[in-house]
């Protein structure tokens, strides 16, 4: 199997980066977020222009939050819903043609549905877990569903048949569809990592990190995939060998702030870095091949949940946290541009691909999009406010979002009608 993949020559590295910033440096905020005015016609449209779960007028430093005056504010201003599970949604993914998605949660089961109405294609059959991980393969073709006992399943999508059976042998963590061949990794709690070739299921295991390999995924170019561990350690591994190109432990710093285990990693558009978040609340940037890190930050002592890195530039490198903060930094400058505050925790981060806007889903039952560039809340996307959002995906021509969340169910925003024309609700085309 190993054959089949191409050496090619090292990845482009990223742009170089000035020395690591002092700490002081980069908790400073420069930005507060301003008054609100009719806060009721812009929660309802969703172009919130402030605190991201409705406190109006909030600061930088984010104020509290009552839950009756969340409730009060926040409005399901989805498209439609598809409510086929029986428990919390763990899990989304959205087709490379953007008209299907998949999803899979606590009832053991996944089903693949239509994103214009939210009505059931299929239910494909039960795991005997929780379904933790779903995802498409580049082309469509196949879709992967993974549940906590370290059972990967593949299915076509055209008819529904399974096409393999794939065993961790331990719980998993987190599975990725390599972006160019029809392989297929995933990570487990003892800290392996194993890779099949679909449809073979010919298996190729990686060993190396002590504790669970809690993130990581291919470059973009999937000549190599990195993994972060509990143990503090983030590999840069070869899929075509075996070996380790490269490694970065805790000690291996210089800010002299222990961070502990590794809860989220990102890989630069480009390929060349890679950010990584800690348990401690530090976020690093690391040069992948050379295993240095670049730059660091430090968000104080909370653990931070997702990272992710821009596709546009300046470079700029996005960390959630437990407690509702994303910090926006630019790389080249080591400054932090903004601190978005959230009332409950974020789950998870992810870049547009055409612009420095982040979306950002939380526990509160809200995804919100915020603009990098004036550091305002643009859109809101809600639900019921006691239902953690846990998953999201956004449809290739960036139109959709679509969240999975604790209460059963799923649901599906329009995002650029919404943007381009703030006047329209969400989740409604202007005619």
């Amino acid at each position: 199997m190993a054959d089949e993949m191409e050496r090619g020559d090292d990845m482009d590295e990223d742009m170089a980066l000035p020395a690591m910033l002092d700490e002081s440096e980069v908790l400073e905020v420069l930005d507060d977020g301003d008054e609100v005015t009719e806060l009721d016609n812009a929660v309802e449209r969703g172009a919130v222009d402030m605190d991201a779960d409705g406190d109006e007028g909030a600061t930088a430093e984010g104020d509290e939050v009552d839950d009756d005056e969340v409730t009060e504010v926040l409005v399901d201003n989805s498209d439609c819903q598809f409510t086929g599970h029986a428990g919390a949604v763990f899990a989304v993914g959205v087709h490379p043609d953007g008209k299907l998605a998949v999803s899979g949660g606590e009832d053991d089961t996944a089903y693949l549905w239509n994103i214009a109405d939210g009505t059931l294609v299929r239910e494909l059959a039960k795991h005997e877990d929780s379904v933790v991980c779903v995802a498409f393969n580049r082309d469509g073709k196949f879709v992967a569903t993974g549940s906590m006992d370290g059972i990967i399943m593949v299915w076509k999508v055209e008819d529904g048949t399974k096409v393999c059976e794939l065993d961790c042998g331990d719980d998993l963590n987190w599975f990725e569809w390599h972006p160019v061949a029809q392989f297929l990794l995933a990570a487990t709690g003892g800290g392996a990592l194993y890779m099949w070739d679909v449809p073979g299921a010919n298996q190729s295991f990686f060993s190396g990190q002590t504790m669970s390999a809690s993130c990581g995924g291919w470059a973009p170019d999937g000549r190599n995939f990195i993994s972060g561990s509990e143990d503090g350690s983030l590999v840069l591994w070869s899929p075509k060998s075996g070996q380790i190109i490269s490694r970065v432990n805790e000690g291996d710093g210089t800010s002299g702030i222990p961070w502990g285990a590794l809860t989220a990693a990102a890989w630069s558009p480009a390929g060349g870095q890679v950010a990584v978040g800690t348990a401690t609340g530090v976020v690093n940037l690391i040069q992948a091949k050379a295993g240095k890190i670049v730059v660091g930050f430090a968000l104080g002592d909370t653990s931070v949940e997702s990272v992710a890195l821009s596709h546009t530039t300046p470079l700029l490198v996005a960390a959630g946290t437990m407690v509702g903060e994303v910090a926006v930094f630019d790389v080249a400058s080591q400054r932090q541009l903004h601190s978005f505050q959230h009332t409950h925790g974020v789950v998870k981060l992810q870049w547009c691909t055409d612009r420095p806007a982040l979306f950002v889903s939380t526990l509160g039952g809200t995804t919100h999009l915020w603009n990098a560039t004036t550091g305002q809340c643009e859109l809101t996307f809600s639900g019921a406010v006691t239902s953690h959002v846990l998953d999201f995906s956004i449809t290739p021509d960036g139109n959709r979002i679509v969240t999975g969340g604790e209460d059963k169910v799923c649901r599906v925003y329009t995002v650029r009608a919404a943007v381009e024309d703030p006047s329209a609700p969400v989740g409604r085309i202007p005619t």
